[in-house]
């Protein structure tokens, strides 16, 4: 058990969507935001506490925008990258794919957004 806290609630920046605070093993998610929205956030926030318990910043915050700084953008690539392969493993979507074929339709089953599956789906090489 990873004993994580997760709580939801209106982040005061409105381009954050998540975040994770590293002191309180706590995961914060938009309120506001879809249910898929929900769920990559918080396999994202996850890969954070799983992957980068060794980064001194303390509370890691999932953004809208893309970052400029280049050792934050590896860090937040490096948790997108673990959320994708959380919320859709190669061999069942592959599995799927082979069925399905429609990237749409894929991400209702996986419950993710039509755009975290097309670009899962690039990044195995399976494009539609």
């Amino acid at each position: 058990m990873l004993d994580l806290t997760l709580k939801e609630g209106i982040f005061k920046d409105p381009d954050v969507v998540g975040a994770y605070d590293k002191a309180s093993k706590t995961i914060y998610v938009s309120a506001s935001d879809s249910y898929s929205r929900k769920a990559f956030t918080i396999a994202h926030e996850m890969g954070h506490f799983i992957l980068h318990e060794d980064k001194k910043q303390e509370t890691f915050f999932r953004k809208d925008i893309i970052l400029s700084d280049k050792e934050q953008r590896t860090v937040e690539q490096e948790a997108n990258y673990f959320a994708a392969n959380l919320l859709m493993p190669r061999g069942t979507l592959t599995r799927y794919f082979r069925l399905v074929r429609d990237a749409k339709h894929l991400a209702d089953i996986f419950g993710v957004s039509h755009s975290a599956m097309l670009l899962r789906l690039k990044n195995l090489g399976m494009n539609e």
